[in-house]
């Protein structure tokens, strides 16, 4: 009985490395009410979380964005850290000078 139960929770922190589950994204699109903030707590960090258009969003502040003052918001859409990144105005954040390429470096450097 011991070692199912331990592999059972050996399970459930593989499918959750994130600290976050589904069924919690879930949660926060329910319980969380349009144009409201909270603070949101994941990956040993606390963030700012904001619902906008049905849509949640993390305040970006990691100092890996400092040269990107337009980049405001990231999407919180996935458990796997599939990052959208968006300006103040909730438009798809494009990087002047590397455009998507500059993105993906970034949100590499972010889930290293």
């Amino acid at each position: 009985k011991e070692l199912e139960s331990a592999e059972l929770i050996r399970h459930f922190f593989e499918k959750s490395a994130t600290q976050l589950t589904y069924q919690g994204l879930v949660a926060l699109h329910q319980d969380l009410a349009e144009q409201r903030l909270c603070v949101f707590y994941r990956n040993y960090h606390f963030n700012t979380l904001y619902r906008y258009q049905n849509k949640l969003y993390l305040l970006v502040t990691d100092m890996g964005y400092i040269s990107e003052p337009n980049l405001v918001w990231e999407e919180l859409a996935e458990v796997d850290n599939d990052t959208h990144f968006v300006t103040g105005e909730f438009r798809q954040f494009r990087h002047a000078e590397h455009g998507a390429d500059a993105l993906k470096a970034i949100a590499a450097r972010q889930a290293a």
